[in-house]
């Protein structure tokens, strides 16, 4: 080999592309592109029959001479690019549809829900509706049922979005019951909660349908940060009744029974140990007499037990009941001259205290006493109705009977009240 002269540089030789793939690669163009620019823009390139062969100088020159010419449609590079781009933006913007799609609680989120007719119309804190949902039959025309067609709305589960929970109080209570329905933040059924088993005493046996009386919603005793609800259903024309707990999911976790309706359910912390207690309070049918009924949600089974052997007011076949507390409220003289039992209907928790309205029902009147406990469930106050003091005016002027239920005989009926703990 020869050496090179001093002062003269080393030539390089012209690299040579003998493939049209080659060719396509080095211009940013597809093949049949080349082949095309070498019959329409003068592409230099040479051919040996079916072979084809190009200086890589010669090409990048003609690029920078012609390429510039060619339309963008044409140019694979640019096509590339824009693909890309459309590409992108695509997912971006089915991206922020999916995430707006989750995510619109975030701007209006249901804050209450109204019943009309046959529909559940849930609205957001400024008045606008965010969602519908229709149901067969209308509610029921019934100024005794304005408390159950209030639904509660919350986050049930912890995952920032709001559930409604409500009776839907249709007209058809008698043939149908009334369930609990839990509804999704866009108002689809996550769980319905009804009672469809069957129960039977010594003497007979009762069938559904069962009508949802009450309801509450309370924090999880697995401190999991969701909540779960307890619903008490009454039979539709019978006296058997039962508690029913769920948790977020609508999974079952309790079940009591029990001959006498149960009216009410609320939930309270008592003893303050982060468990809330479930507070029952209706009529147990053995006694004929106002009963409030305390239970861990943990352990809400069975029923009571019979009073005497063959009770015909037992409910056969279901284990003893878990109740940590029974409370029962003694009845008035009046009430037991004039009506077969007294029984609790509404319950109120104002600050740490438990108000109490047990109805006595005097002459067709819904007269009541108020009493208040205090979180060791002791009775601290007793206050009649102004209804209960109205008969009990009239009555006394005929009958004389204001020792029995005067200030000392209201009062004494704080004495009177049994405290059991099974």
């Amino acid at each position: 080999m020869g050496k090179e002269t001093p002062g003269q540089e080393a030539s390089t030789p012209p690299r040579l592309l003998s493939s049209w793939k080659e060719i396509a690669a080095l211009l940013g163009i597809s093949v049949r592109t080349a082949q095309i620019y070498e019959k329409t823009r003068g592409l230099p390139v040479q051919r040996d029959g079916k072979r084809v062969a190009a200086l890589e100088s010669d090409l990048l020159e003609w690029r920078r001479r012609r390429l510039s010419e060619i339309p963008w449609w044409a140019n694979v590079l640019i096509l590339q690019r824009i693909t890309a781009a459309l590409s992108l933006t695509v997912l971006l913007l089915a991206g922020f549809l999916a995430w707006d799609k989750r995510h619109a609680w975030v701007k209006r989120p249901p804050a209450y829900a109204t019943w009309n007719g046959n529909t559940l119309t849930a609205f957001g804190a400024d008045g606008s509706t965010i969602w519908r949902r229709e149901f067969p039959f209308a509610v029921a025309n019934d100024p005794d049922i304005v408390g159950p067609r209030i639904p509660w709305l919350g986050d049930l589960d912890h995952d920032g979005q709001i559930e409604t929970i409500g009776i839907y109080p249709h007209n058809q209570r008698e043939s149908l019951g009334w369930d609990l329905y839990c509804l999704s933040s866009g108002g689809e059924t996550r769980w319905q909660l009804s009672v469809t088993k069957p129960v039977q005493t010594g003497t007979r046996e009762f069938s559904p349908p069962y009508v949802v009386r009450s309801f509450t919603t309370f924090p999880s005793p697995e401190h999991d940060s969701t909540l779960w609800t307890a619903a008490v259903f009454v039979h539709h024309t019978m006296s058997p009744s039962v508690l029913l707990v769920v948790d977020a999911t609508g999974r079952p976790r309790g079940e009591y029974w029990q001959v006498g309706h149960m009216n009410v359910v609320r939930a309270a912390d008592l003893d303050n140990d982060g468990i809330y207690e479930l507070l029952v309070g209706g009529i147990r049918e053995s006694s004929s007499q106002a009963v409030l009924l305390v239970f861990d949600p943990r352990n809400v089974h069975g029923t009571p037990p019979p009073d005497r052997p063959a009770s015909p007011v037992h409910l056969r076949g279901l284990p003893p009941g878990t109740e940590k507390t029974v409370i029962y409220f003694p009845r008035t003289p009046l009430n037991r001259r004039n009506e077969p039992f007294n029984f609790i209907e509404t319950m109120d928790l104002v600050g740490n205290l438990l108000q109490i309205t047990v109805h006595e029902s005097l002459e067709g009147q819904k007269g009541y006493l108020l009493y208040t406990l205090n979180p060791q469930l002791q009775a601290v106050d007793v206050a009649p109705s102004a209804s209960f003091n109205s008969a009990v005016m009239r009555l006394n002027a005929e009958q004389q009977m204001a020792r029995d239920l005067g200030p000392e005989g209201l009062n004494a009926l704080k004495k009177q009240i049994r405290i059991v703990h099974p």
